[in-house]
């Protein structure tokens, strides 16, 4: 029975602590120690019937759900890891474009095709940078490590 018990708190473990779930957790608990009465009265042992009932009621999916998360953190980690990369590329490049822009403005006679070139570039790093720091916060929301933002403290 105790395997049980240890079985749904793992379950519930990243859900949130509400009435509703409150609720799908006894009813499970309630299904799942039906199950294992009937296996002890048809002889079973109190090791195998609880993880037999463990076994019959645990999703197909709890080994992909797994194997997803650990997908979301390597992906997370690679990401944070160039994320000082790709802001200091997206910094940089807003920086170094325009100066070559400026020598194109000097050399051409027609300066609305370099005014138009400095508008895209910076249009272009600036996408970029929102891109990047939308993915690098996804991830982490995905993963649960965002921390929403603290109330401000009151007098």
């Amino acid at each position: 029975m105790e395997q049980i018990k240890c079985y749904l708190d793992e379950l519930f473990s990243p859900l949130p602590n509400n009435p509703a779930m409150g609720r799908v957790r006894t009813n499970l608990l309630h299904n799942m120690q039906q199950r294992y009465t009937q296996l002890i009265a048809a002889g079973r042992s109190d090791e195998e019937a609880g993880a037999q009932v463990v076994s019959e009621f645990s999703a197909p999916g709890d080994s992909m759900a797994d194997t997803e998360q650990e997908h979301l953190a390597a992906r997370y980690e690679t990401l944070h890891r160039r994320y000082p990369l790709y802001i200091g590329f997206g910094f940089g490049g807003m920086l170094v474009i325009p100066i070559l822009i400026l020598f194109l403005f000097l050399s051409l006679e027609s300066k609305i095709i370099a005014l138009t070139a400095w508008i895209v570039s910076v249009l272009v790093f600036v996408a970029f940078l929102i891109l990047v720091t939308y993915r690098h916060e996804t991830l982490k929301k995905q993963l649960g490590l965002h921390c929403p933002p603290s109330a401000p403290a009151s007098k």
